[in-house]
């Protein structure tokens, strides 16, 4: 079978290349070709578009996980997260220049993807790509990684703030609120830009604080699973 007709049973093909630049779609193919129903509802006979993901999950990827977007960092962030969190699983590692050939729509770069990534789906299908089990400490842990995974590579396109900044800042929260403070005795600083700048100087507190947190978690819960 050719990739488009893989593609056919997602709702896509290769007709519009600009529908699969953001890995959204990439994401949807490998978590639909190994989802497995939670529950004893199966709607495996339903249309894959018509089928609730809530009552299913993948070892390989979660549905959420790369969301639809139009912007070139964007799509960037969402290959580079595929390309650390679920394609070492199959086997499959992208370099920096196909995964800016992807984005930008390069055919021969998109059908030679799709086409190993099938290939490998295939593989776990007929049981020689094993994929991991994870108990529900290590699925926890996973979880809580993914979310610190995307919060690296989170942009605002507003403020251009990258929150993994936000751990490594050169000046903590407190610095940044006195430099705000001195912002306001400029009198080329308006009033909204001011408040502007206060703003983003609490969500990199915020940010900092919950990824923190985070890896708070992660260390007690790999503790537990390494006393196990």
């Amino acid at each position: 079978m050719t990739v488009s007709e893989r593609l056919v049973p997602f709702g896509y093909s290769l007709h519009n290349l600009s529908l699969l630049t953001d890995g959204s779609v990439a994401n949807f193919a490998m978590f639909w070709s190994t989802a497995t129903p939670r529950t004893s509802e199966n709607q495996n006979d339903f249309p894959i578009k018509l089928r609730n993901p809530r009552i299913y999950s993948s070892q390989l990827t979660q549905y959420n996980s790369v969301p639809k977007t139009h912007s070139m960092q964007g799509k960037i962030n969402n290959w580079v997260y595929l390309n650390k969190r679920v394609l070492p699983k199959l086997g499959i590692q992208l370099s920096d220049e196909t995964i800016n050939n992807l984005v930008k729509a390069d055919r021969n770069t998109m059908i030679g993807f799709f086409d190993m990534m099938f290939n490998a789906l295939q593989k776990v299908t007929n049981g020689q790509i094993v994929l991991p089990v994870a108990n529900e400490e290590e699925k926890q842990v996973s979880k809580i990684e993914d979310v610190l995974s995307r919060s690296e590579l989170v942009m605002d396109p507003k403020s251009a703030t990258v929150v993994k900044q936000s751990i490594n800042l050169s000046r903590t929260a407190k610095d940044q609120n006195e430099y705000t403070q001195k912002l306001s005795y400029n009198k080329y600083e308006s009033p909204s830009r001011l408040n502007y700048r206060q703003n983003e100087c609490q969500k990199c507190a915020i940010y900092e604080k919950k990824i923190r947190l985070l890896e708070e978690e992660i260390d007690f819960l790999r503790k537990k699973i390494t006393e196990k």
